[in-house]
């Protein structure tokens, strides 16, 4: 217990960022939950258009009313909110890539309603996404976490 409170004294951002890092695993596994429940019940997967990336904040770069594209998570009862990032949707300016990106946050693409694929795109901290990491985006593999149906991987 003292050598945790040692480390967590010595580098507190690490442990803040950590903590942030692990709910934003918790908030993708929780919409990718919602997802199936919903294509469950209405048989597809909220559209958000051919090629269309849409900010769950509906805020930013890609702010196509992220809200209202997985509303139907939250009126099926499927969510109580939709989440956004913990940090406000501010970008990992740690990552190169990103530090000059206005894009980041939880994204969500539909093409047709058949397949989904949902990011943290630039957002996870302290460059964390490993080659091992199970949740690493195939198409962006430093900079995002992703959860996917079958043909969405290279979304």
């Amino acid at each position: 217990i003292l050598a945790g409170a040692i480390i967590a004294m010595i580098n507190p951002d690490r442990q803040f960022a950590n903590a942030r890092n692990a709910q934003r695993k918790k908030d993708l596994r929780d919409i990718a939950n919602a997802l199936e429940a919903y294509v469950t019940v209405n048989g597809s997967y909220p559209v958000s258009g051919a090629s269309v990336w849409c900010n769950t904040s509906a805020t930013g770069a890609y702010g196509c009313g992220g809200n209202n594209r997985l509303g139907g998570l939250l009126t099926g009862g499927h969510l109580k909110k939709i989440p956004t990032d913990p940090k406000n949707n501010l970008p990992n300016l740690f990552n190169p890539s990103c530090a000059s990106n206005n894009t980041y946050g939880y994204l969500y693409r539909s093409d047709t309603g058949t397949e989904y694929k949902i990011l943290a795109y630039c957002t996870p901290e302290v460059n964390i996404v490993t080659s091992t990491d199970p949740m690493k985006d195939p198409a962006r593999t430093t900079t995002s976490w992703s959860i996917y149906s079958p043909g969405a991987s290279g979304y």
